[in-house]
């Protein structure tokens, strides 16, 4: 086996050296305070915490070799690296068993550019190795161009809808106290992320916490 990052024969999919490098990158090892509410890692306590203000966790910044992880699986179909990016949204999410994984669906267009929908397997590999239930609740429009848009112009932009086929088994997982979490790559303007807690809080009165990869 090969690692997929450099290229170097390893055991695992990501070499001793790569997967340290991954893991120095996150906030929760770059970051020596914690917030005094929910223990997430901030840069400086004077700071507002993403989680208790934004509801939004992220592991790491958009660089380096998380970066090139992401855009490797996202952009060239890298399924091998599925499991590492997963592991990720657990090292976020545990201890927790009390919640309900809604992955941001992808685009007709990128599904079929590269043969799957990378956020449904990611919270498939996640919810497996928590224990924990998934549901795909939402569904895209198709976006014209999006990312040659500005920050402006994607703000504007309103592609995301709920599907009905999973919503009364949404409805009895809110009944018995699991907390939607809301699973994304990336957290750039937060317009799709956003869209998605206001589509669940609109329709079934829930909040939820969204979780991503990493902050652009």
């Amino acid at each position: 086996m090969w690692c997929v990052y450099c290229g170097r024969l390893s055991d695992a999919r990501l070499c001793p050296s790569c997967h340290a490098l991954l893991s120095s990158l996150s906030y929760a090892s770059a970051y020596d305070q914690r917030c005094n509410v929910c223990s997430a890692p901030v840069l400086d306590s004077v700071y507002p915490c993403p989680i208790c203000n934004e509801h939004v966790y992220a592991y790491g910044p958009y660089e380096g070799i998380l970066s090139s992880c992401i855009r490797l699986y996202k952009h060239q179909g890298q399924k091998a690296l599925a499991p590492v990016l997963a592991s990720l949204f657990e090292t976020m999410l545990i201890p927790r068993d009390d919640i309900l994984l809604v992955p941001i669906p992808s685009s007709s267009s990128g599904k079929r550019l590269r043969g799957f929908d990378q956020m449904a397997l990611l919270a498939s590999i996640t919810a497996k190795n928590l224990k924990v239930p998934y549901l795909r609740m939402f569904s895209q429009t198709e976006r014209q161009f999006y990312t040659l848009l500005g920050r402006t112009q994607r703000l504007e932009q309103h592609h995301l809808r709920l599907n009905d086929v999973n919503n009364d088994r949404f409805r009895r997982l809110m009944d018995v106290g699991l907390t939607p979490v809301i699973l994304d790559d990336i957290y750039t303007t937060g317009n799709t992320a956003r869209q998605a807690y206001a589509l669940l809080q609109q329709e079934f009165g829930v909040s939820c916490t969204i979780c991503v990869l990493s902050r652009a």
